[in-house]
């Protein structure tokens, strides 16, 4: 009777330990969706409230700026208070800022809605890194990881082409209201099946630490030279997806090709097709090498290819860009195994501020990256009689983007500094 009561236990166990982890992929499904959904109405957008590229690129760069500023605010909460309560209250506060953003009738009313979503939106890859980290052994965090990537790019794709159709069939302002029923939705689920853990199932590289105080995590964390190369890499290998997957691939995939907008975002949103496929399979890559610096290395190389050509040698025809944003969509995924290392690095009890702070720097350079390429555009092009929509060319781009293959190039480099951080084989 004992061994069938232990038998149940153990099972409700493992199904606690995936139903959080579900709660948190979903909120950051959500809040993806919720990240991108604005790229796919930019010409309406700033058509309707008359806005120009450089306000455009601060309506980008808010979010991500209120997102990454919290980021290792977050990462103590949730390594102090667990997820539950706080991924419900962040959930909340994504519903409010869509609800503001559908409503909104200034540039003012769009900034604050925006920059309430992204606090909100700070929780998503955070609760799944820590539910990861304490619900799963150390051998699962990179496949735990990789299958949060996959629901979180599922969500961007989500954000892209099937919010772009709805975009066209009820209008920006209802889809956004839609966005902001679902988040009140995930509010009350999370509450009802998400569960806390004090004692992680696994164990980092070095040793853990137990009652550590909020300074006492943050001395660990900064004196460690390690969790500034990650977080400087994760930084720069962002600014891919920052200012051209969300802000300004659509409108330079528009130019180039000279196709709709809908028709831009069903290529755009194949880049993250590409990381949703990369999730597990590079997990299971890294698996077989036991290492992550080696993948990490490959995929920034081949998504400097990928971009150098997205950028600057056109596809003969618009089609072609579907494999090519997939390629670099899936080499782009290895970037994620930044989030394990630093884990790894760092003692379990603090993963959740280590993420954070890496969570931070990403956020903080990608929200540089699409307010810099806003800026040049308008810089550029500056003193021309058409209209906000319409006066940017293609030369304008070509020197605008060049922040993405060079971030990546620098990321390469970066890569041969870093330590190897994949658990060792257990003697």
């Amino acid at each position: 009777m004992s061994a069938a009561i232990e038998v149940r236990q153990q099972q409700f166990a493992q199904w606690r330990s995936w139903a959080t982890w579900g709660c948190a992929a979903a909120f950051f499904f959500y809040q993806f969706v919720v990240r991108v959904s604005p790229s796919v109405f930019t010409n309406e957008l700033m058509l309707d409230l008359g806005i120009t590229a450089r306000d455009y690129g601060a309506l980008g760069s808010i979010y991500y700026i209120s997102y990454g500023s919290v980021q290792l605010f977050v990462g103590l909460i949730l390594d102090r208070l667990g997820v539950r309560y706080p991924l419900a209250i962040a959930a909340l506060m994504i519903m409010t800022g869509c609800l503001m953003y559908a409503l909104a009738t200034s540039m003012t009313v769009l900034l604050i809605a925006r920059f309430i979503a992204g606090v909100g939106s700070a929780l998503g890859f955070l609760s799944c890194i820590k539910t990861a980290s304490m619900w799963f052994s150390s051998e699962r965090l990179g496949l735990m990881i990789g299958l949060s990537i996959l629901i979180g790019m599922v969500g961007a794709t989500s954000g892209s082409f099937p919010m772009a159709y709805l975009v066209s069939h009820v209008g920006w302002r209802d889809s956004m209201m839609v966005l902001s029923a679902i988040g009140g939705v995930l509010c009350v689920v999370t509450i009802l099946l998400s569960r806390d853990r004090s004692d992680p199932v696994g164990h980092s590289l070095v040793e853990e630490v137990e009652n550590l105080s909020i300074s006492e995590s943050l001395m660990i964390l900064l004196r460690n030279p390690q969790t500034y190369l990650y977080a400087l890499y994760g930084g720069l290998m962002y600014i891919p997806m920052s200012a051209f997957a969300d802000a300004w691939g659509n409108k330079y995939l528009t130019l180039l090709y000279d196709v709709e907008a809908l028709e831009a975002s069903h290529s755009a949103s194949i880049t993250y097709i590409g990381l949703a496929a990369s999730g597990p399979l590079i997990a299971m890559i890294s698996d077989r090498l036991r290492s992550y610096k080696k993948v990490m290395l490959t995929g920034s190389l081949v998504s400097l290819v990928g971009y150098t050509v997205a950028i600057y040698f056109p596809m003969p025809s618009f089609l072609m860009t579907y494999p090519l944003f997939f390629v670099i969509g899936f080499a782009l995924g290895a970037q994620f195994f930044a989030f394990a290392s630093i884990c790894e690095l760092n003692p379990r009890q603090v993963s959740a501020t280590a993420s954070g702070f890496q969570n931070m720097v990403n956020m903080i350079v990608g929200a540089l990256s699409v307010l810099a390429v806003g800026f040049i555009l308008d810089h550029i092009s500056e003193g021309r009689l058409e209209d906000i929509v319409s006066r940017y060319t293609i030369s304008d781009f070509h020197i605008a983007l060049a922040t993405v293959p060079i971030s990546i190039f620098i990321a390469c480099v970066l890569m041969l500094f870093v330590k190897e951080a994949y658990p060792p084989e257990e003697a």
